[in-house]
């Protein structure tokens, strides 16, 4: 199983400057925090985000989830698509499923930004994907992640929201 997560709309972390170390730390809210331990024991994270590294392990820290995770490379994407990270995504995804030892790989995707291209993707996908559309100004909450819980149980079955209009 994977869980494809982003962070900006997502998880929403607070960026303070330090200024005796001169850098940037983030802070994830203590629900935030919760939500994302709780998301790691569903399936190996992957960052699908263009967060610097840096923020990344800064969250897997705060979470106790340092060295269970994977990086998705994305660069900006596809400014001209509903979903700029789609295709980057999709192909990560498809490499990942082919190198695969296991039969099936699920895939809940968490972001606050799927178009219908993503949409059309999850509805013919070859292999069982799910939307989680957060939104931005609340980030992932615990009936975000109770709809993976409930789609995970059943697995090979579609639960796909109607496309947006």
């Amino acid at each position: 199983m994977l869980i494809l997560m982003d962070v900006d709309g997502v998880l929403n972390p607070v960026r303070k400057w330090d200024s005796i170390e001169q850098e940037h730390i983030v802070l994830l809210p203590n629900d935030r925090r919760v939500l994302l331990a709780e998301a790691s024991t569903l399936g190996t994270i992957v960052w699908g985000t263009s967060c610097s590294l840096s923020v990344t392990e800064q969250l897997e820290q705060q979470t106790g989830i340092a060295g269970t995770t994977l990086r998705m490379p994305l660069g900006s994407g596809d400014p001209a698509a509903e979903t700029p990270k789609l295709r980057q995504l999709s192909r990560w995804v498809t490499r990942f499923i082919a190198e695969s030892p296991d039969d099936v790989v699920m895939v809940v995707w968490i972001d606050d930004v799927h178009g219908r291209d993503a949409h059309e993707l999850a509805a013919s996908s070859r292999f069982p994907l799910l939307l989680v559309t957060t939104q931005p100004q609340h980030g992932l909450t615990t009936a975000d992640l109770d709809k993976a819980r409930r789609w995970i149980g059943r697995p090979g079955q579609a639960e796909h929201p109607p496309s947006p209009k």
